[in-house]
């Protein structure tokens, strides 16, 4: 099976899960409360306890699980909506939403799945979540979070202040600091949607069995934790002009390209690390798709090449499994590109190794939980991208911790 995780922070379909504007509140309101003569929608949710970002944030998040064989034929959407309440504000939350159009041709037997991802401060709150489809039917759900940062690592000073909820998009007010002014300079950042590397996956798969670690962050979306990544990198990094592309070693394209990418663009992100191609795959994308290492040296040629060169390129994704041995002359031409090139390799534990979906395409029966953490010696062997890197003369550099991030971002500016 493949599954669709949608990262996020989670309204239109080229948006990601965003707080309400004030001028849409109103419907929100009124559709989030139930009403009677509901038709359901057969689903299954799950959520996560508030953890410690790399922004410095305490971020939770969702999981809808909906069986696709409630659907046939094309043009079908999902409307997801959340109240997020700090306690003592009555009913006076603040609403986030996301839109997801499903895409034809989906196999019965598959389960899709969205996920979605927002910042808090310190704080307890309750959520309150709705999705409901274009034929009207709704899936409910009511949650409490106790966000509290002192679980995430003793005294730490939070970008967000207490009772305050947030997408991914948020960015701190401006301290003033002369100590970090905006720096003029171009940064490439090659994202990575493709899952972790998860080669034991069958072995740990029984359906209704939950991983134990599924109330961390990372059961729902590790592709949320690489967004979070991303904005916090974006903040970081004022006056820096950013060329994003978002590409898919599994699916084997790209999916976004965008120059002077913003915060703002964060839902742009989302939605193209996430799109709907992994729920169907036809013969022909298979035949005529490039292969692994194709992919990534044309990302490459495309930055050697471009007109506006950036000063550096950095691949940004998820540790994944090795592609073998390279072949002896992959990149011999790419010469200008030395020492121009960095990789986060964003790993979800020192000790545990991500798995998700397998690679190939094989149904999911309903109640079978898709994503999870198990305790396994961590996989020690480079990956395709540590291995392109490094023929560039590159450096890979591990992020896990904010402290792995704040030392990534130091290496950053000083290249």
């Amino acid at each position: 099976m493949r599954q669709l995780v949608l990262a996020a922070m989670f309204v239109c379909a080229s948006s990601a899960q965003t707080v309400v504007k004030p001028a849409d509140i109103p419907a929100a309101e009124k559709r989030i409360e139930s009403h009677e003569s509901e038709k359901i929608l057969r689903c299954d949710v799950d959520h996560s306890r508030a953890a410690l970002n790399f922004g410095f944030r305490l971020q939770s998040g969702y999981l809808l699980q909906v069986p696709l064989v409630q659907y046939s034929g094309p043009g079908h959407v999902w409307n997801i909506v959340l109240r997020v309440t700090p306690e003592g504000a009555g009913e006076h939350g603040v609403y986030l939403a996301d839109y997801l159009e499903l895409p034809a041709g989906m196999h019965p037997e598959y389960v899709g799945e969205a996920s979605g991802s927002f910042v808090l401060g310190e704080g307890r709150y309750s959520v309150k979540f709705l999705a409901y489809d274009d034929m009207g039917r709704v899936c409910r759900r009511e949650w409490q979070i106790d966000a509290d940062a002192r679980r995430s690592g003793g005294a730490i000073k939070l970008a967000l202040p207490p009772n305050t909820v947030a997408d991914l998009s948020y960015s701190a007010p401006d301290s003033g600091n002369p100590a970090d002014p905006p720096v003029p300079r171009r940064l490439t950042v090659l994202l990575n949607g493709s899952a972790p590397y998860r080669s034991w996956l069958s072995a740990y798969r029984h359906p209704g069995v939950i991983s134990p670690h599924s109330d961390t962050p990372e059961f729902y979306d590790y592709r949320a934790a690489l967004l979070g990544i991303l904005s916090s990198l974006l903040e970081k990094l004022p006056g820096t002009s950013v060329r994003l592309v978002v590409f898919d070693l599994d699916q084997q394209k790209e999916t976004l390209r965008q120059d002077r990418f913003t915060l703002k663009d964060i839902d742009k992100a989302a939605h193209a690390a996430n799109n709907t191609d992994h729920w169907v795959v036809t013969v022909s994308e298979l035949q005529n798709r490039p292969s692994r290492l194709g992919l990534l040296a044309n990302l490459i040629e495309r930055e050697t090449d471009a007109r506006e060169k950036s000063d550096l390129v950095v691949f940004l994704g998820p540790q994944i499994a090795s592609n073998g041995n390279m072949p002896p002359h992959f990149l011999d031409s790419e010469k200008g590109a030395q020492e121009r090139f960095l990789y986060l390799q964003y790993r979800l534990s020192p000790n545990r190794v991500s798995y998700g979906t397998p690679p190939e395409m094989t149904p999911n029966p309903v109640g079978v939980r898709g994503i999870g953490t198990a305790m396994r010696p961590p996989f020690e062997g480079a990956d395709i991208i540590d291995l392109t890197v490094a023929r560039l003369k590159g450096k890979t550099l591990v992020v896990h911790s904010p402290l792995d991030f704040a030392k990534a971002v130091e290496a950053i500016k000083r290249r």
